[in-house]
């Protein structure tokens, strides 16, 4: 029996041959094809061809062959926010696809274009004939009832379909309801008779919208009734028996130190000063692997989620909470295992010796980022006095660690990020940004994490990598920084030293949070690896992720690999086995760290348009934080984030436009520009927490008569100040007479200019 690959090849010279429509009938026929088993294997070789784009199929079971003149694109689906489509082909062509031409495809979907025509400004425009693979099929609805009447309206833009549920599935919804539904491929006159998945819960639940931004981006926010039986099977507290072939490290003070509101304390740490004036810093991890083993439901569980997420202060975690913030949280005077890196490090931040081993840790003390920054203010905190002389202690260490970290040309990007909280129903906005607390524990992880992946660089491993940026997308970069106002001149090949050097002409917080943000978009993004490729941005050779496993599916089968290799007595059949599996994870992990940050992204804007909804018509100050061909994006004073289209920057015969060599907009008829970094005025005119947008309009007149104001000012300063030079220059010539001429000449001319 042929391979589906060598049938692959047979069809597709039947249908290069002569480019007509073929039945499945006469394919086989010509192939020789006979018996059901065949002619099975058959059909799957077509829908892989028809899956890749190469041919196409009608409902009879007809295909042809899909080429570039027959009036038909291949390509994937991208919906945007607003409802329309982009389709990506395989040959590099967009296609854009407005709402009404939809015809049911869903975002990621793998369709077929027709009636491509030309768009605008050398763009296409098409419609969807057919839909050829669902990505998922999955799309989010709320449930209105009103007597026995039902619909199924759609969460978001994102889900423009007809669709219809039997009366089994209609029955177990009530109205406001959210649920996820399978959609089809195929329609019946427009309408797609889905199937209900779940309900993910009611318009009136507090966290309704992240259980449906979760569905959204298709992250589990519950576990299955085997991974809570084993989490409600393991211990609460930690036995004898557990603390066999374990240091007893309980009489050192190992305190935590985390945000406000953390539950789950997966790192501990201790410093000590040693005589010679080293320094002996103790970092114990906890043992989520001594736990949970290989072949377990928690075990899968964690290589299927690979990661905790923290949308909008609240958490969707990757272990039970049981789990997670009981056992395996090292929390407050409470035994717990751990695995421990112990360094000693000289004062220029090397790391001379080390030790790393399975421990049994009593943390002291539960301390918060907030309260141990007050106390390197020179500010006493209640309950922090007897740990006062160790915290100072980490802070000279941590200050060493710095230093070396420049000295090796480590890129200092500064980019806080904008958190949520809520303060009286309304959501509140703020930049997380790195005090020497933060940086403390930075310093101390990233120093346990690389000492860690050195010590271990032999045996299968996951590394955390990150590549050296491409030249050509940090120059593009520059240029834009260049037509933004500044002066940078930057010759010869891109290093950290140039890098750096760039990052600190930028001087301000808004600066920086501009154009930090900028050059970072342009390096290469950090991922997993068992390969190991060293890290650019940190300037180490070997690198991982070690100090969360209780949050983190890298760190925690990195924990799994040194105990389970040691069992093992480095079997090579096992070596090879676990190398496959941290592959596996690597490349998965990779992937959800992207899902998850588009995922908390896109619940910042959520929570942005929910506020943005009860202050429309509402002006703010703000600042041009990136420009598009279509408009601008802008944040407030108040970390609002939202776009403002050209439309709504100028009147209709004063139309703005998109100047992409001169990244800005501007308007021919009133020479008037923005770019990148001006401070502007604006008005929120829509918003939708649904769709996850905020529309503001740009306050021409009042901006522009601030600008004129402080150009006003800046003049008026200038022409005093030289008033004043020229009068100490004519007094030392004399001719005071001549001063007092022209000071009663300009006292007219103003007393003029303001009446």
């Amino acid at each position: 029996m042929k391979s589906e690959e060598e049938l692959e090849l047979e069809i597709k010279k039947i249908l290069d041959k002569d480019k007509k429509t073929h039945s499945l009938d006469e394919i086989q026929k010509e192939l020789n094809i006979f018996g059901e088993i065949r002619r099975m294997a058959l059909e799957d070789a077509l829908n892989d061809l028809m899956e890749d784009g190469y041919l196409i199929g009608d409902k009879r079971g007809n295909v042809k062959r899909l080429t570039n003149d027959s009036g038909l694109a291949f390509g994937t689906i991208e919906i945007n926010k607003n409802g329309n489509g982009h389709v990506h082909t395989n040959d590099g062509y967009t296609i854009f696809i407005p709402s009404l031409k939809l015809n049911g495809a869903l975002d990621g979907d793998s369709v077929i274009v027709s009636n491509i025509a030309p768009g605008r400004k050398d763009t296409f425009e098409g419609e969807i004939q057919k839909i050829v693979k669902r990505k998922t099929g999955k799309a989010l609805f709320q449930i209105v009832k009103v007597g026995n009447a039902v619909s199924f309206i759609p969460y978001n833009n994102n889900y423009n379909v007809n669709i219809e549920l039997n009366k089994n599935d209609i029955n177990k919804l009530v109205d406001g309801d959210i649920i996820e539904v399978q959609v089809p491929e195929e329609s019946r006159d427009g309408i797609y008779f889905a199937s209900l998945n779940k309900i993910i819960g009611n318009i009136v639940d507090a966290d309704a919208d992240i259980k449906a931004l979760a569905a959204e981006f298709q992250i589990d926010d519950s576990f299955t009734k085997e991974e809570l039986e084993q989490a409600n099977s393991i211990p609460t507290s930690v036995r004898l028996e557990d603390k066999v072939g374990r240091r007893d490290l309980t009489n050192l003070p190992f305190v935590t130190i985390d945000c406000d509101n953390t539950k789950d304390r997966d790192d501990s740490v201790y410093v000590q000063k040693l005589e010679n004036g080293n320094y002996k810093l103790y970092v114990s991890i906890a043992s989520v692997n001594h736990y949970i083993k290989r072949g377990t439901p928690l075990f899968e569980g964690i290589k299927k989620r690979c990661t905790s997420h923290y949308p909008n202060n609240t958490v969707i975690p990757m272990l039970p909470h049981i789990i997670s913030n009981g056992i395996c949280s090292l929390n407050e005077n409470e035994e717990r295992l751990t695995k421990t890196c112990e360094m000693e490090i000289d004062n220029n931040g090397y790391v001379v010796d080390y030790d790393i081993y399975n421990s049994v840790i009593k943390s002291r003390k539960a301390m918060r980022y907030s309260d141990v920054n007050k106390i390197f203010a020179g500010e006493k905190v209640p309950g922090y006095e007897e740990y006062e002389e160790d915290l100072f202690k980490m802070r000279e260490l941590s200050n060493i660690l710095t230093n070396a970290s420049k000295k090796r040309e480590y890129l200092e990007f500064v980019v806080p990020e904008i958190q949520v909280s809520k303060e009286d129903g309304e959501n509140i906005f703020y930049l997380n940004e790195q005090n020497e607390s933060e940086k403390l524990i930075e310093n101390f992880m990233v120093t346990a994490n690389s000492t860690v992946a050195s010590h271990y660089s032999w045996i299968p491993f996951i590394y955390r990598v990150h590549e050296a940026p491409d030249e050509e997308v940090v120059k593009s970069v520059i240029k834009k920084m260049n037509l933004c106002g500044y002066r940078i001149v930057m010759d010869g090949k891109i290093t950290r030293g140039s890098l750096n050097a760039l990052l600190k002409k930028f001087k301000t917080k808004e600066e920086c949070q501009i154009f930090h943000k900028m050059l970072l978009k342009a390096m290469a993004k950090a991922r997993y690896s068992t390969d190991n490729q060293g890290h650019y941005a940190l300037k180490i050779k070997d690198y991982c992720h070690f100090t969360s496993p209780i949050r983190r599916a890298p760190d925690f089968m990195i924990h799994t690999a040194i105990d389970d290799l040691e069992e093992h007595n480095y079997d090579m059949e096992y070596v090879e086995l676990l190398e496959q599996e941290l592959n596996e994870v690597s490349q998965n992990a990779s992937k959800e760290e992207i899902n998850d940050f588009k995922f908390e992204e896109e619940a910042k804007k959520m929570a942005m348009a929910e506020n943005m909804e009860h202050h429309i018509g509402e002006e703010y100050e703000g600042v041009i934080t990136d420009i598009y061909p279509h408009g601008v994006f802008v944040r407030t004073t108040d970390l609002i984030e939202g776009k403002v289209s050209l439309q709504d920057i100028g009147s209709e015969d004063e139309k703005f436009m998109y100047d992409n060599d001169r990244f800005l907009v501007s308007c021919k008829k009133t020479r008037e520009s923005y770019h990148v970094g001006d401070k502007v005025l604006v008005e929120a005119i829509a918003a939708s927490k649904h769709n996850r947008t905020v529309n503001f309009k740009l306050e021409r007149k009042k901006a522009w008569l601030i600008k004129l104001f402080i150009c006003l000012i800046i003049f008026l300063l200038s022409f005093f100040l030289l008033m004043h030079l020229a009068d100490i220059l004519l007094l030392n010539l004399g001719l005071k007479s001549l001063i007092d001429t022209l000071n009663n000449l300009f006292d007219h001319q103003l007393y003029l200019a303001w009446n």
